[in-house]
């Protein structure tokens, strides 16, 4: 089925970098990648490593949209998160990062619409970050959130990947209670992946901290659900990444039961 859709599809990504972390196994066959986020207050090395990662990215496919970042990282209460039309809720404390701005990250949303709104005529579906942000990033569920506008919008199917991490699992746990998704497994592209690494360490603004970090072998499309209620019981396979305790990722293909995962 993923076959069928890619060569008219549109993936959007929060951050330079996202794209070949959680979307490799689609990056060369989707027609269009949007990435929405390039300055990055406070830190100008960044910025300008980003601007000019733009300027020569070695894929043809790949679009930065020149949005400014509004630090949001760290700004959720990940172990109760609030969702939002526009996210999750943010607010300033002493794990936020300089240059935070929770109105400019209510703002952002909507930036993110219209700037993708443009360039989706005769897409076949749309994919994003997942509803949990990946490893839990405030900037990657905003992403999806406005990607699902889009899709109920223009009626397209909404499909993320399965990557979580121990940050992000209260947030997963509630988005995956609703009942069970369609999913495809795909190959990774670890080649394309180091390639893109390199690429922006040339460039100075590579963000991901671990330096270790091991690719994931293959990844889960999932298709999001919009207003299907299934049983629960069904079974997903999870990326799993230790985030907050410090370790490493590997690889676990995770049978989760929707009762558990909801409490029940």
């Amino acid at each position: 089925m993923l076959d069928d859709l890619l060569e008219e599809a549109v993936l959007i990504v929060a951050h330079p970098d996202d794209e070949m972390l959680w979307f490799s196994g689609i990056l060369e066959q989707v027609r269009q990648v949007f990435i929405c986020f390039t300055d990055v207050p406070g830190i100008p090395q960044h910025t300008a490593g980003r601007r000019a990662a733009a300027e020569s990215f070695p894929l043809p496919n790949i679009t930065f949209l020149h949005i400014g970042e509004a630090m949001s990282f760290q700004g959720a209460d990940w172990s109760r998160p609030v969702s939002t039309e526009y996210g999750l809720e943010v607010r300033q404390s002493d794990r936020t990062l300089e240059g935070f701005n929770a109105t400019a990250y209510q703002q952002n949303f909507q930036r993110i619409i219209d700037a993708v709104s443009p360039h989706l005529d005769g897409a076949s579906a749309l994919f994003s970050h997942n509803p949990w942000g990946e490893y839990g990033h405030e900037d990657h569920v905003q992403v999806f959130r406005a990607v699902n506008r889009l899709a109920t919008t223009l009626g397209l199917e909404h499909w993320y990947t399965n990557y979580v991490s121990d940050r992000a699992t209260e947030l997963m746990r509630r988005e995956l209670a609703t009942g069970p998704r369609h999913f495809e497994m795909r190959s990774t592209n670890i080649p394309l992946s180091r390639q893109l690494e390199a690429f922006y360490r040339e460039h100075e603004c590579w963000t991901w901290p671990f330096e270790d970090y091991e690719y994931f072998s293959a990844e889960a499309y999932i298709r999001h659900p919009g207003t299907e209620r299934g049983r629960a019981g069904a079974r997903l396979p999870l990326n799993y990444i230790d985030v907050d305790r410090g370790r490493f990722p590997r690889e676990r293909r995770l049978k989760r039961v929707f009762r558990a995962l909801a409490g029940q």
